[in-house]
């Protein structure tokens, strides 16, 4: 399910860069862990739901000293975080590990500047029976394009998609988490989910509220994930 109209889009401010980044960033960094509850000792709730944050393409300190603090509130109860990429500081991941335990898969040149090629490498999660595997750039040949909303529908019928999600991740995978479209997108196809949570601080290529999402993953096996648009969190 795919919550929140363009038209309500919001702008974010980056208090970062008309500072100097030596005098404020570590200043930034005490100030904002210190705001966030520390949740990191939870652990996945056993025989019950379980509830995953999922987020992408932060770019932390490009676009601000940590993601928007409406995240809080969007992943507030979920039993852990997946990051798929776009990362670029630690303290980022950081940030995240306050609110419930981390997984990330960190692009190729996460810690370069902005430009630079960042085909990301993959991780697989093995969660109440379910295998997530997530990458930051999702590649599915034949499809040559990036993956958009409604793009999974020009894979061609008489390729093997299980086949081709083994060669990106090394095994079948049930579930995929991927970013940097900065594009949301919730899709089911050939029995597979593909969650794309799109970016926190981005709207396509614009400086805007973006989107995280949270996925379900029900105890009858079935898994579902919502987007949530960060501008529909109150301040």
């Amino acid at each position: 399910m795919l919550k929140g109209p363009a038209e309500k889009a919001r702008p974010v401010t980056n208090p970062v860069a008309t500072m100097p980044s030596d005098v404020c960033r570590a200043a930034l960094r005490r100030q904002v862990l210190s705001s966030v509850p520390d949740h990191s000792h939870r652990c996945p709730r056993k025989g019950r739901n379980m509830k995953i944050g999922v987020i992408s393409d932060t770019h932390i300190p490009s676009m601000g000293p940590e993601p928007p603090h409406q995240v809080i509130k969007a992943f507030e109860g979920v039993d852990m975080i997946v990051h798929a990429g776009d990362i670029y500081a630690d303290s980022c991941l950081e940030w995240l590990g306050r609110i419930a335990p981390v997984e990330s898969a960190k692009s190729r040149f996460a810690a370069v500047a902005e430009g630079a090629p960042r085909t990301g490498t993959t991780l697989v999660l093995d969660l109440e029976g379910r295998k997530v595997g997530v990458v930051h750039k999702l590649e599915l040949l034949p499809i040559v394009d990036e993956i958009y909303p409604g793009s999974l529908s020009k894979y061609p019928e008489d390729q093997d998609l299980e086949d081709e999600l083994v060669a990106v991740f090394g095994e079948p995978v049930d579930i995929v988490i991927f970013g940097y479209t900065h594009e949301a997108m919730v899709e089911t196809f050939r029995d597979v989910l593909f969650v794309n949570p799109g970016s926190t601080s981005m709207i396509k290529q614009s400086m805007l509220l973006g989107h995280v999402a949270v996925l379900d993953l029900n105890d009858d096996g079935s898994a579902e994930a919502e987007v949530i648009y960060l501008g529909d969190i109150e301040d």
